[in-house]
Order: C-alpha cells, then structure tokens, then sequence
C-alpha cells in the first residue's frame, strides 16, 4: 500500500506515512465504500425489462396486437430481478403484467364470440 500524498510504500498497519505524516485511510474501508456506491448505484436505476415490458403492455393495447405474452414474460423477468438485485421499476413490471393479462382476456373473449357467432374470415361468394 502506498500514502496517496507523497507515493512512499506504507506498512499494513500504518494509520499515518512516516515520510510525510499524512492520514492513512484503510484499504477495506475504501473498498466497502466503493461496493456500496456500486449497489446504490444499481439500486438508482430502472429496471430495463420492467420498463420496456410495460411500453409493450401500452403499445397492445392502443394497437391491438398481440404483443401481451411478450410483455407479460419481459414484467416477470423483470420483477424478479428487482426483487432479487433491488432496483426501480416494480411498479412498472406489476402494472404491464396487468394490463397484458387483461389484453390477452379481451383476446380471449373476442375470439370465443366470434366463434359462437359463427364468425369465419372466409369471404363467401
């Protein structure tokens, strides 16, 4: 280990350099500072698979499509890794997961009245 001030080699124990007199600050504490600014760092930030599995839960339902199961696995995927790493976007994943559930239901009952009613796509001439 080496003083930051003046580079002399410091001994392990070393609170203060004896070349300079400068404080030495403990190498773990460095190191459980720099792991912590790491965590909350990741802790700040939106959870990417949440987020966009929630606009894929939004954009079905304004272009009926059928991109609910792809929402719905991006949400689960997501919420899971927020409840494993921490993170943002929870809200997100849990709001996409409804709102995709509740497409592929309308898709659901749209297709079961249009086959009780006899509904084909064929064009009959």
């Amino acid at each position: 280990m080496k003083c930051s001030k003046c580079n002399a080699e410091l001994r392990k124990d070393a609170k203060f350099c004896s070349k300079c007199g400068e404080k030495v600050e403990s190498s773990t504490k460095t190191t459980t500072e720099k792991a912590k600014a790491v965590v909350e760092n990741k802790t700040d930030t939106t959870n990417t698979l949440s987020l966009v599995g929630f606009i894929l839960s939004i954009v079905n339902i304004f272009c009926c499509g059928s991109l609910f199961t792809p929402a719905i696995v991006l949400c689960i995927i997501g919420l899971i890794q927020i409840n494993k790493n921490g993170g943002k976007g929870k809200e997100l994943s849990i709001i996409g997961i409804v709102l995709s559930a509740f497409m592929l239901l309308v898709a659901i009952a749209i297709t079961i009245i249009r086959t009780a009613a006899g509904y084909t796509s064929y064009i009959n001439y």
